[in-house]
This record gives structure tokens, C-alpha cells and sequence, in this order.
């Protein structure tokens, strides 16, 4: 099972949605029936104008189904994944790391850019200091975010009593920096220029 998620600030967008890719029938079922508020019927039929009246709900099922609209957006999106966003990103990642590979008080991810087109920017800010790092970069006019909380962080999951110390320490590392396709090369290196001063504070 894959699952994408074509949020707004992902590689590729529809405005909200995504999708749920399987080799595996009875998971492409269950999918199906849950996306149509659990109404299990034959979908595809459906959709080739075979219009029954007929079915049944079996389970607890939500409205996931994507709108034609927002399909025809990610329709043009993905062809302009290739071309256009994924070199963008990746370029822009590459500059980040370039500027930001060997500062003290920082640590970077090691992904394999082109294979892996990211969608999100995160570092982690060591020895404590990324709350303070965030403020002077905010105050800076410079947007940051914290991705992301983990799950068994969150009150869905409390009860579990799970505990991962080293999660938590990365969590209170992590800040993301800006990337998207319109990020120039020289508002990259404000970013970082401003970054390496914050840490060196």
C-alpha cells in the first residue's frame, strides 16, 4: 500500500486530497467503500454509467472521494512534477545543504536528492537553542515550522504510555525552513545567512 497526500504544500497539489495506491484487491475494496461514506457497491461500474440504485453500508466509511476539479488540477500538476517542481526543489535542498553542511550547532538529514524530491526543508537545531533560533529567525521575517509532532505526542495516542526518548530529542531539534518552487536562490541564502548567525548567537 502507498499512500500520497496532495496537500497544498506537497510536491504536487489538488488543493486537498490524495490517493491510495495497492496491488492488493481486498485493500482496493475496503478503500473504495470507505471513500463513499461506506456505501459498498460496484464503484467502477459506477463509473462507467452503469448507474445502479442498489447497496449496502457494512462499515463506517467518510467523504475521501477527490472532486473532478481538484483531479484536473493534479492532472496538470503531475505533468509539470518532472520538469518543473521536482529540479526545483531538489536544487533548492542541494543549495541548503551546500550553505549549511559542517555549522556547528546544526545537523542536516542525509536523503538522496532526485530520487528523493523533498517536500519540506527540516534541520535540527542542537544544544537546545531552536526555540530561540526560530524566534530571531522569525523576528527576522523569516517563517519556520516544527514538523512534526510525534504521534504518541498526541492525545489519540497518549493512552499507549509509549515511550521514545530519542524521538522526543529530534522533535525538540527539528525546524523546518522555507522551500517552495518560487524560493529564489538569493532568498536561500537570506535564509541561511540569517540561520548561521542565529546559531552562532
Amino acid at each position: 500500500v502507498l499512500c500520497f497526500s496532495f496537500d497544498g504544500i506537497k510536491n504536487i497539489t489538488t488543493g486537498e486530497g490524495g490517493a491510495v495506491v495497492t496491488s492488493d484487491p481486498e485493500v482496493q475494496r475496503i478503500v473504495e467503500d470507505a471513500r463513499l461514506l461506506g456505501v459498498e457497491r460496484d464503484t467502477a461500474a459506477r463509473y462507467r454509467g452503469e448507474r445502479s440504485w442498489e447497496f449496502d453500508v457494512t462499515g463506517a466509511g467518510w467523504r475521501y472521494h477527490m472532486s473532478n476539479i481538484f483531479a484536473a488540477i493534479g492532472r496538470v500538476q503531475l505533468k509539470r512534477l518532472d520538469t518543473e517542481f521536482a529540479p526545483r526543489r531538489v536544487a533548492l535542498a542541494q543549495q541548503y545543504r551546500e550553505a549549511l553542511t559542517g555549522v556547528t550547532g546544526l545537523a542536516l538529514f542525509d536523503s538522496n536528492l532526485g530520487p528523493v524530491v523533498p517536500h519540506i526543508q527540516p534541520v535540527r537545531i542542537l544544544g537546545g537553542q531552536r526555540d530561540r533560533v526560530q524566534k530571531v529567525l522569525d523576528e527576522s521575517g523569516i517563517e519556520t515550522g516544527l514538523h512534526y509532532k510525534p504521534n504518541h505526542l498526541l492525545t489519540a495516542f497518549a493512552a499507549s504510555g509509549v515511550s521514545l526518548p530519542v524521538t522526543e530529542r529530534v522533535y525538540e531539534e527539528l525546524l523546518t525552513l522555507p522551500l517552495h518552487v518560487d524560493l529564489t536562490a538569493d532568498e536561500v541564502s537570506r535564509v541561511t545567512g540569517k540561520l548561521i548567525e542565529a546559531v552562532a548567537a
